[in-house]
């Protein structure tokens, strides 16, 4: 019988034992002891924040054409995802403002519904 123990400290013994990880070292000290982000940090931080808007952007047009018929005055997929992107980056925003900080479900739950309400009057049969 062999026994698969690992021989090394892993991140499972730092949480099995409660262990704090280290800090991140990500900021760059100032002279003035204000933290500033570098390039490369800050758009990644900003990718990640409009990352759930560029998503729920390009599925919501390709579903549409499953679900929906395509009427003539319907925009063509490129636009109805660029619209919500618009809207869903809004929402993101506006969260972000609204709480201080990015990731409650509440501002999910408010970019699943403007970016559902966006896509379904882009879609809609044209009322006369």
């Amino acid at each position: 019988m062999v026994w698969l123990m690992p021989r090394a400290q892993t991140a499972i013994c730092r949480i099995i034992k409660f262990v704090a990880p280290p800090a991140p070292q990500a900021s760059v000290p100032t002279s003035k002891g204000i933290l500033f982000m570098g390039l490369a940090a800050a758009l990644n931080h900003l990718l990640n924040l409009v990352a759930p808007a560029a998503a729920l952007a390009l599925l919501l047009p390709l579903c549409a054409r499953i679900f929906w018929s395509k009427t003539a005055e319907t925009p063509d997929w490129i636009a109805q995802a660029a619209i919500n992107f618009i809207v869903g980056c809004a929402v993101l925003l506006l969260g972000l403002w609204g709480f201080g900080r990015d990731g409650k479900m509440l501002t999910y739950t408010a970019l699943v519904l403007a970016c559902a309400s966006s896509q379904w009057w882009l879609v809609r049969p044209a009322r006369r």
